[in-house]
């Protein structure tokens, strides 16, 4: 049988068994709802562009996060269903769509991908083709990581009526870590939230020290040098990841002082709180920037063609005699297109509205918003009880063992860490569950 390819590129003998697998299926005539699994890095995006170039005719792909779907030249889910975030009412739009084309449905990243909103893709499915068959009698073909960091406010994907209906093939030659077996094998254990000895003494030569003891990332002075030796080996594929806002804006605070120093200018945000029947506008704190330095895009721009997660360098930084900024000019990485940023409104209650710049500094960022990403460095900023799935994220961003740094929080002594290493390197027990079901099918 041939070897199927993609952009010249043979796939893989797994990537060609799922390819007939989802060819010969469709040929045939049965009806096709697939899950495709593997853990990051085993080429699931080279496989669905192979998928689409073969059926474009009539496929449609599409995914959670703009960003993913742009990596797959996809759609979100909400834009291709014309989904409104805000209301799970889905029956006022669909006479608008009409895919006459479609046969295949492809999401990528289905594990961010709540069993709420898969629920409303179904119905309008059925509500597109004005069929009353499940997805509207439309082959699905799924990829993704069910033990990667779970959908926000949502139950998990596998918790759908739907989901009982799947067939399951898995993918696990990994890719990104090819040229590191053993630290692939030590990451698939990790996935699982399991490890072993060789695996302790490893992570123990991971932890960032002075003199012996863990520099903490709470403690200010020990901040400074996490910081310094983070930048010491600074490239654009270098970022160092939090749990949370709070502590990655610490995190870029201090590394835009210690890189730019006084050229470092606080960007405000303004605040209007709604008081009886007036509306009290004040200013406050947003992040640290300067000329030169590098940002991440906060939130979808269309007129610019920038998405919520891409990078960007600040070229110019327009600001009052009183120093509140107007306006920022940032140069897209992916483009090298310029664009003029101003604050947006983001309404965080019925009393409160932020105008905010959609910006945030890009040295830090949560663990979340690195999800899909290959890095060449990663510092794992790690505490007890961590989200499932956190761990094995951030630790599979980079392609090598050389690459991986931990930075304790509040862990005073490596032998404090090593005690709290099940309450990091965790996993979903519903996730793992699923997956032995998925695995004995």
């Amino acid at each position: 049988m041939e070897v199927p390819t993609f952009n010249g590129q043979e796939l893989n003998p797994e990537q060609a068994l799922v390819f007939n697998h989802v060819m010969k299926t469709i040929e045939s005539g049965q009806k096709l709802f697939l899950f495709v699994s593997g853990t990051a890095g085993t080429g699931k995006s080279f496989l669905i562009g192979a998928l689409v170039e073969k059926m474009s005719e009539f496929t449609e792909v599409c995914a959670p996060s703009a960003l993913a779907a742009k990596a797959i030249g996809g759609s979100t889910i909400h834009s291709l269903f014309r989904f409104d975030i805000k209301d799970d009412d889905d029956k006022n739009e669909s006479t608008l769509l009409n895919f006459p084309h479609l046969r295949l449905l492809i999401i990528d990243e289905i594990s961010q991908c709540g069993a709420q909103l898969f629920d409303r893709i179904e119905r309008r499915l059925r509500q597109i083709t004005r069929i009353d068959e499940p997805f509207g009698d439309c082959h699905v073909v799924l990829f993704g990581d069910l033990l990667q960091i779970p959908p926000v406010k949502q139950a998990p994907v596998f918790e759908s009526l739907h989901w009982s209906r799947v067939s399951y093939m898995e993918l696990g030659i990994n890719q990104r870590q090819s040229g590191d077996f053993e630290f692939a094998q030590m990451l698939q254990r990790w996935r699982f939230g399991r490890f072993d000895e060789a695996d302790i003494q490893f992570l123990k030569g991971k932890v960032l020290k002075a003199d012996g003891k863990c520099l903490q990332s709470s403690r200010d002075a020990d901040l400074s040098m996490l910081v310094d030796k983070f930048l010491s080996g600074y490239t654009e594929n270098s970022m160092i990841l939090s749990p949370i806002n709070a502590s990655s804006s610490r995190f870029n605070n201090r590394a835009y002082k210690a890189q730019f120093g006084d050229a470092c200018v606080t960007v405000l945000k303004e605040v209007f709180t709604r008081l009886a029947d007036t509306s009290v506008k004040t200013l406050q704190p947003q992040f640290t920037v300067a000329i030169g330095g590098r940002v991440m895009i906060t939130q979808n721009l269309p007129k610019f063609g920038l998405l919520n997660g891409e990078f960007a360098k600040v070229e110019d930084i327009f600001h009052t005699p009183e120093h509140n900024v107007i306006h920022i000019d940032i140069v897209s990485e992916q483009t090298g297109r310029k664009c003029r940023i101003m604050r947006l409104p983001k309404k965080i209650d019925n009393e409160t509205q932020h105008n905010e710049f959609p910006l945030l500094p890009a040295y830090a960022a949560t663990y979340h918003k690195a999800q899909g990403q290959t890095l060449e460095q990663v510092f794992l900023e790690v505490t007890p009880n961590m989200s499932p799935g956190l761990f094995f994220v951030g630790a599979s961003r980079v392609q090598h063992r050389d690459g991986l740094f931990l930075i304790s929080k509040n862990f005073q002594n490596v032998e404090q860490f090593i005690l709290n290493l099940s309450c990091i390197i965790r996993a979903d027990p519903k996730a793992v569950k699923e997956i032995a079901r998925l695995n004995s099918l």
